[in-house]
């Protein structure tokens, strides 16, 4: 069964990736990127839920890494495009 986010849980991803980035998502924005998320975090995440320090740790190093979430969730959107 997977984990159905909560405002709250939403409302912690945001804060995670607006500290890392400076990038506002919207809602929705934060629930495409969270599906992006790999399972090592998603399931401490299930587990200890999204306002964990070590899940939002981890969520602000994945965005900051990949140089944005947004970078992450157009790079799904250009995979979806050329069907790659």
């Amino acid at each position: 069964m997977a984990y159905a986010l909560k405002d709250h849980d939403i409302a912690h991803v945001h804060d995670a990736v607006f500290d890392a980035t400076g990038e506002n998502l919207s809602n929705e924005e934060i629930c495409a990127l969270v599906k992006l998320l790999p399972s090592s975090i998603t399931s401490v995440a299930e587990e200890w839920t999204y306002s964990d320090t070590v899940v939002r740790d981890d969520i602000y190093r994945f965005v900051q890494d990949r140089h944005g979430a947004r970078r992450v969730l157009q790079g799904v959107e250009r995979s979806a495009e050329t069907g790659s």
